[in-house]
């Protein structure tokens, strides 16, 4: 699973005047951030919550989950509860995207 998404381009999400989402937006709810996710990456909830696989939507679960928890501090658990996935998923998805953003930085 992993090589098929490193074979995603990752695309940052950018917010008007492009400024990057996470830009003075710490400590959001998981609700708002799903509103600003939802108009900003074009995937819906229902795309986040859905058990299909494809390379685009397993993409954006990954970003979804690592800007959630990483940049805006939204707790695993609660992300987890909010697109109906196990936390442990959540977990790899996080791993999933940080190491892909190391990677780049690099």
């Amino acid at each position: 699973m992993s090589r098929l998404v490193t074979e995603v381009p990752c695309l940052p999400i950018m917010a008007p005047m492009n400024r990057p989402i996470e830009d003075d937006r710490v400590g959001m709810e998981i609700e708002d951030f799903t509103t600003l996710f939802e108009q900003h990456s074009g995937h819906t909830v229902e795309d986040l919550r859905s058990t299909l696989r494809r390379p685009l939507q397993v993409q954006a679960r990954i970003e979804f989950a690592t800007l959630a928890v990483a940049r805006y501090g939204i707790r695993s658990t609660e992300v987890a509860r909010f697109i109906k996935k196990h936390p442990t998923t959540i977990a790899r998805w996080i791993y999933l995207g940080l190491r892909k953003q190391r990677e780049d930085q690099s």
